[in-house]
């Protein structure tokens, strides 16, 4: 963590240095618009307008996902939503704490990138959880990943029509927590977390990310070349490809037994997706800041996604749950347990646009 009076000493020798998130010019780092810090390893964000702030609804408990903008002009989010079951009857909304047992997938539409979304439907049934959507460059295909229990396997399901019809779900890995990655080629990367690493010490947790190929959206993962891509702990990977070619990956960087974890955002980077830096911890915090000068500072920040501009394919805008915040957000946001999915424009955004 470059320090402010760092500035005099810190020289960048190579984009490298500038977290391939800026250019280094004369020995200091050039940062893109999304970007920040003395080496680029921070997000940038627009403060929060509250009358968007994502996907917050005054029934169910939600926890993150992704979203792409359609044909019809409109952003398509795939959240985990956390269902009230039967026992439940009492209840106005389930929290968190029912993620393993009763999480579903829901679609919910927006005008704007920033929300706020509204729930249309749900898509996958209790068990399913920590979605993501990924438009294939190949053939135009929607593809939603997902895990089908709490601690997998990776399933995916199909759309040829944006989401209108999809294919009964297909298993493709055992692992957990999918970050998948679809290449030019209808190949797929898997970024996935596993437990129980052997890592260098010191480290908080045990959890780790690791990459496993798959020869196309559907297909089974080679359980052959499973490689970790760095050596800190982490979990819940996503990765991006920039308007230069270069890799991304956000993370939670501070998982299950790392406590606190105000800072637990975490930002890697590659040149070729398969040789990672080590992740900048703290790369974003848990900490709501809002366009009418208030913050609200949360617990944990988790399951970060990255929306591209479609475009240009700059990073527009950051996707995450958020859980522990104060009783800032009406009565829609209950606090103890209970989540929300935020999406926060990007630095170099332009408000409620693409």
């Amino acid at each position: 963590w470059l320090l402010p009076w760092d500035r005099g000493a810190f020289q960048c020798r190579d984009d490298w240095d500038c977290s391939l998130a800026g250019e280094c010019v004369g020995g200091t780092c050039v940062c893109d618009d999304w970007s920040d810090g003395l080496d680029c390893s921070y997000l940038r964000f627009h403060p929060i307008d509250k009358s968007r702030l994502g996907y917050l609804h005054d029934v169910h408990t939600s926890w993150g996902g992704n979203a792409v903008r359609g044909s019809d002009g409109k952003w398509h989010m795939y959240v985990a939503e956390i269902a009230c079951g039967p026992d439940d009857a009492r209840q106005v909304k389930c929290g968190l704490a029912k993620w393993q047992t009763r999480s579903q997938v829901a679609h919910v539409t927006s005008p704007n990138v920033d929300g706020p979304y509204v729930r249309d439907a749900a898509v996958l049934p209790p068990e399913a959880h920590n979605p993501t959507l990924q438009v294939s460059p190949s053939d135009g295909s929607w593809n939603l990943y997902y895990i089908s229990d709490g601690s997998g396997p990776i399933q995916v399901i199909s759309s040829t029509d944006e989401g209108r019809t999809w294919t009964p779900p297909v298993k493709v890995s055992k692992r957990q927590n999918p970050g998948p990655l679809m290449n030019d080629d209808g190949s797929v990367t898997m970024y996935y977390r596993g437990d129980g690493g052997h890592l260098p010490s010191p480290t908080c947790s045990t959890e780790y990310v690791a990459m496993q190929r798959c020869p196309s959206r559907s297909a089974p993962c080679s359980d052959d070349d499973n490689r970790r891509a760095f050596d800190h702990t982490a979990e819940d990977p996503s990765v991006f490809r920039d308007s230069r070619g270069h890799y991304h990956m956000l993370m939670n960087a501070l998982p299950y037994m790392c406590v606190p974890k105000v800072r637990q955002g975490g930002h890697a980077w590659s040149r070729d997706g398969v040789r990672w830096s080590e992740p900048r911890v703290g790369a974003f915090d848990a900490t709501l800041r809002f366009s009418d000068g208030s913050s609200a500072e949360c617990e944990r920040r988790e399951r970060p996604q990255m929306v591209l501009n479609p475009e240009d394919g700059r990073p527009l805008a950051l996707v995450s749950a958020v859980t522990g915040c104060p009783k800032k957000f009406g009565t829609r946001y209950r606090g103890e347990d209970d989540s929300f999915t935020v999406v926060q424009l990007m630095g170099g955004s332009k408000e409620g646009s693409a």
